[in-house]
């Protein structure tokens, strides 16, 4: 057998938490606190420490890849999949265990990673291919076409930070794919492109592994990492707990019960007066269902905790299909009046009496605002059941519709 293009083994990733209540220190405060800081020690007597708390993003996860793989790296949020890739991009050192990487490394792991903003779009180019050890000619050799494939020849002499985000990320994905690197790693976001970019992005992928390179890619779309992907790896709570067939994996992954998400660790903004804490799903008595038919009930449980009083405040839902169209959004105010409440832990239902989305994988989306305007807390892309086909429907019934829901419609003829 070849030698791996990737090798981990026993990799793990410590963070190391503090518990202590954030807040913002006045000066008077903060020369306060440095000075019985100093009078303790003259005394001492060692001042208090802050409890920590180990957290581990990544445990004993050990996997090899070949050249010429592509892997599709799969999880629910806050699974190790981001960890995972900046640990293989060598943006953060591991805490155990070790990595072995048999060529270079191309990373595109968020819009803008490796971009000087003031530099031109061709200086860009130039400056990531002399960090990848690319003599200037190699990489003129290789210009042409990321400016082509990139779009952005009328704008390749302007400085990036003028670009929007679809130029940033077209320019970014061609410069990681086209110059010379063995390993070519893409998180999510090529869900910022138009869907023929994303096409063309996937071309280029499937190219780059024909050519006998390795490339892994996470991505929420099942749909596309089961067309696209020769493999895949599933973590789960930090560690690896399925590595084989797509389909197979992708199966595991939709079939994972959970009784909720503890949504509590990712936090707000700092001086966020509003976080959500918790999320659950049930239909009819089930609860958390491994998915749930078309036609079926489905209702989402909501759990907010406020640290000041909430004025005018409204809550947001909104639904993606695997291929990241929005498909439904709703929001408290529809039916109800806007929200004034005391500081404390509220819970909110939302109800879909019958469901009439297609058979896919859906995401949602949660937004807790106040004042009307102001957003407090927003979080993406937490994991619904999957939705499946009623019993009673006909499979080659379906094969032949289209379109993002299913809706009773009834026939006559007159």
């Amino acid at each position: 057998m070849s030698t791996p293009a990737i090798h981990v083994q026993n990799l793990g990733k410590r963070y190391r938490l503090q518990n202590s209540d954030v807040r913002t220190w006045t000066l008077r405060e903060t020369l306060r606190n440095a000075g019985l800081s100093a009078l303790s020690r003259l005394r001492g007597t060692a001042p208090k420490h802050r409890r920590t708390e180990d957290f581990w993003a990544l445990r004993d996860v050990s996997f090899a890849i070949q050249p010429g793989e592509i892997v599709g790296l799969i999880g629910r949020n806050g699974a190790g999949k981001s960890t995972l890739l900046k640990l293989l991009s060598r943006i953060t050192d591991p805490t155990t265990g070790r990595i072995e990487l048999n060529g270079r490394v191309a990373s595109l792991l968020e819009v803008g990673t490796g971009f000087n903003g003031e530099l031109t779009g061709r200086e860009n180019i130039f400056l990531n291919g002399a960090i990848l050890g690319m003599s200037r000619a190699e990489i003129h050799s290789q210009f042409d076409q990321i400016v082509d494939f990139a779009e952005i020849g009328p704008f390749v002499d302007t400085p990036v930070k003028r670009y929007s985000s679809g130029m940033f990320v077209r320019l970014a994905f061609a410069v990681a794919a086209h110059l010379q690197n063995e390993i070519l790693i893409v998180d999510e976001v090529l869900a910022v492109g138009d869907s023929k970019f994303q096409r063309r992005c996937l071309d280029k992928m499937q190219d780059v592994a024909r050519s006998g390179h390795t490339v892994i890619l996470v991505s929420h779309q099942m749909q596309l990492v089961q067309s696209l992907a020769t493999r895949a790896l599933l973590l789960e709570d930090g560690k690896l707990i399925g590595d084989g067939e797509p389909g197979l994996i992708i199966a595991r992954y939709l079939g994972q019960k959970a009784e909720r998400y503890d949504l509590s660790r990712f936090g707000g903004e700092p001086d966020a007066i509003g976080r959500f804490i918790a999320l659950s799903f049930s239909s009819g008595e089930q609860t958390w269902p491994a998915s749930v038919a078309q036609g079926e009930p489905l209702t989402a449980h909501l759990e907010i905790e406020l640290s000041a009083p909430l004025h005018e405040g409204n809550l947001f839902i909104a639904v993606r299909n695997s291929e990241g169209i929005e498909v439904f959004s709703s929001n408290w105010s529809e039916t109800n009046s806007l929200l004034e409440l005391q500081p404390g832990t509220y819970h909110f239902d939302v109800s879909l009496p019958t469901l009439y989305l297609r058979p896919d994988a859906y995401w949602i989306s949660l937004c807790l605002i106040r004042n009307q305007a102001d957003s407090i807390s927003l979080l993406r892309g937490l994991e619904m059941p999957p939705i499946i086909p009623s019993a009673t429907s006909d499979k080659l019934l379906e094969s032949r519709r289209w379109g993002l829901v299913t809706l009773p419609c009834e026939w006559s003829q007159k």
